[in-house]
């Protein structure tokens, strides 16, 4: 019957000890950019695989039975599932590949198990680059394609021709040939949004800023040098003392740290949470203040890096949403979906003021919001303050920012801890901290005093690069205090100026020089060695090559390719250009590829025909030419008897060529036989 075994089938290809080990090997190339992420229990799984398929291939052992093969199935969806507590998600599910992946080699016995397991491979190379798409992650993951690839070509080889060498050169020549076809899908065919969109594997171990703040949260952030967005500047660039870029504004205070509020906390204070943002597709709900063409200051991209939270940095007030993104009611820009990709926009910044001349009701509330009871130090003070200045708001803070200059307040990542009230403790006991530790205090003071406050948290500063790009990191995140005047609408103060003002001006490795504390954490970071020029200068060039892979490749999305065709083909429809031109393109390459493959006007001979012929062009020169349809044995015959000089030669040189071409040739024949030619 069909379903009964077929004793006739031939028996299943053994797979070459050569081709064992480099599927071992390929293994570990393909699973090491993933390895941070698994469990331990997996990497341990691999590692028994790994070694067990070595000892195999020293004829030590023997192959894994079907239950030990269930038991480390077993072992292995348990150790995914206790650790990530289910089996889907992008780390789970990466794990999982793994996992399939590792028991499959040693699972494998014939060259079908191999070809599946290079396969898995080319899926598990493809899976690193969800975690990262940086150009030596592309670089390392193409030369193990190159490696699948070479592995494929020597399991459809013999036994007899499994050397590295050419198999290699064939797997790398291969790929190379792909590479156009390559480029010409990535450019032509239409770029189309996502039918899903992979999440970020652990939003919180991305760094980042966070949608609340304690005194030491930003101050962990300035231990790293990860790049957090480039600004590219088409005209005037800011100074450094303007560059403010604006993210997250937190408008509520719990005695310990401060945050943007819940939809409890703002339906509490009178309004809709839904109306907190007027997305792209809606008017706002507000009156946004007038900014035309003239007012515009600044015009410049944003390539933000993935961060899986929403806010998109502005520099300054955001007045108008961009694609895929709303206009909150704090003028800031803030993304339908957490940024789990690479993220561009375009902004333009102008006018400093004019935002909130008339302040809501609800928006006045959560601006004075404070916890009933807690730093009384610190309330006081406000009162005597507000009791001196009156109704002189700037004269307030100016004073404020007098005590924080001249009296013993230190800029420090090292601050003590904090405890109890915490405010007062900062203000009045320890007086040094970081710039959460200004921007609370300075904002408690205006609250307490009734004057509506609120900290904003983001970036400032940058490194500026070929006169025209700023380069903002994790170390550049800041807190600053935004308040409110009466017919004015909302101010920005920085108190951390008013302590350290290099900080604003020259960056915070200026201002903590004293403590040689920038990047202390960070020593493999090429930034903290900016002082050394020729470290420096390879850092610069990387960046820039960064940059420009970004901008050309990880970010030419849909709205880029519409915008290059448009440009090339103006007036035409984008899709039918692609498609002839796709079309187009393939063809060309595959007329290309065959002439080159074919090699129509280069056919080489054999080396053996190449020396003989050598040698009867010699003869035809010394007057005893070859004659059409002679055969080698007859022509050396001939010539033995017309140039008797050369009859030892010819006889010779005849037996070398026809063993050669038609028997079993020896070691050192055809190097022979070029010697007499």
């Amino acid at each position: 019957m069909f379903w009964k075994k077929n004793k006739t089938a031939p028996p299943p290809i053994p797979v070459t000890r050569a081709a064992t080990f480099s599927l071992v090997v390929i293994l570990v190339m393909v699973s090491l950019p993933l390895v941070p992420l698994l469990p331990p229990g997996i990497l341990g799984l691999a590692a028994v695989a790994v070694i067990w398929r070595l000892a195999l291939l020293r004829s030590r052992g023997s192959n894994p039975g079907w239950m030990i093969r269930t038991a480390l199935v077993i072992a292995a969806v348990a150790m995914i599932v206790l650790h990530f507590g289910t089996l889907l998600g992008l780390e789970a599910g990466a794990a999982t590949l793994v996992s399939a992946y590792t028991l499959k080699l040693l699972e494998m016995r014939s060259r079908r198990d191999a070809l599946l397991l290079c396969f898995l491979g080319f899926f598990v190379a493809v899976t690193g680059l969800l975690f990262s798409q940086s150009i030596p992650m592309t670089v390392y993951l193409l030369a193990c394609l190159v490696m699948l690839v070479s592995v494929l070509v020597g399991l459809h080889q013999s036994s007899e021709k499994t050397a590295i060498k050419p198999v290699f050169k064939m797997g790398f020549m291969m790929t190379l040939q792909a590479l156009p076809l390559m480029v010409i899908l990535f450019v032509l065919v239409p770029r189309i949004p996502p039918l899903w969109l992979v999440p970020l594997p652990d939003n919180s171990s991305k760094t980042g800023l966070n949608d609340e703040m304690a005194p030491g949260d930003i101050a962990r952030l300035s231990q790293s040098a990860e790049l957090a967005f480039r600004a590219t500047f088409s005209g005037a660039v800011p100074p450094p003392n303007e560059r403010y870029w604006r993210a997250v504004v937190m408008h509520w205070f719990d005695g310990r740290r401060w945050y943007q509020g819940t939809e409890d906390d703002w339906i509490n204070a009178g309004v809709d949470p839904n109306k907190l943002v007027a997305w792209y597709s809606h008017d706002p709900t507000w009156s946004v203040p007038g900014e035309d063409e003239e007012d515009t200051l600044y015009n410049y991209d944003i390539i933000l890096q993935p961060s899986g939270r929403p806010w998109l940095p502005v520099l300054g007030f955001a007045t108008e949403a961009v694609d895929e993104a709303g206009l909150t009611r704090d003028w800031r820009l803030l993304a339908e979906d957490d940024v789990d990709l690479l993220f561009q926009y375009r902004m333009r910044s102008g006018q400093r003021e004019g935002f909130d001349r008339e302040l809501p009701y609800w928006l006045k509330r959560a601006s004075l919001q404070l916890p009933k009871s807690g730093n009384p130090r610190a309330r006081a003070l406000a009162q005597e303050l507000r009791e001196r200045h009156g109704a002189n708001v700037s004269g307030f803070v100016s004073d404020v920012l007098n005590r924080f200059r001249l009296q013993e307040y230190f800029y420090t990542l090292r601050p003590p801890l904090l405890e109890g009230n915490r405010i007062d403790n900062f203000l009045f006991d320890s007086k040094r901290g970081f710039c959460a530790h200004y921007a609370g205090a300075l904002t408690f003071l205006l609250r307490a005093a009734g004057i509506p406050a609120r900290v904003v948290a983001g970036y400032q500063g940058g490194e500026l690069k070929d006169g025209k790009i700023i380069q903002v990191r994790q170390f550049d995140a800041h807190a600053w205090v935004e308040f409110w005047q009466p017919g004015y609408g909302w101010e920005r103060v920085d108190p951390t100026a008013a302590v350290a003002p290099s900080r604003v001006v020259e960056g915070l490795e200026s201002a903590i020089a004293f403590e040689g504390s920038f990047l202390e954490g960070a020593i493999f970071s090429p930034v903290r060695y900016r002082e050394i020029g020729w470290i420096n200068s390879l850092r610069l060039q990387y960046e820039s090559l960064e940059y420009q892979w970004q901008r050309l490749v990880l970010s030419y999305d849909e709205n880029s390719q519409k915008g290059l065709f448009n440009k090339l083909f103006p007036g035409q429809d984008t899709l039918m250009i692609l498609t002839r031109l796709l079309v187009i393109s393939i063809l060309v390459v595959m007329i290309i590829t065959a002439i080159v493959l074919v090699k129509p006007w280069k056919r080489r001979a054999p080396a053996a025909d190449r020396y003989y012929l050598r040698f009867c062009r010699k003869m035809a020169k010394k007057g005893a030419p070859r004659l059409t349809g002679e055969g080698p044995q007859e022509y050396a015959r001939r010539l033995s008897r017309e140039k008797s000089e050369f009859a030892r030669q010819a006889m010779e040189v005849s037996a070398l060529y026809i063993r050669l071409v038609y028997g079993k040739p020896g070691t050192g024949d055809l190097r022979k036989l070029k010697q007499l030619c």
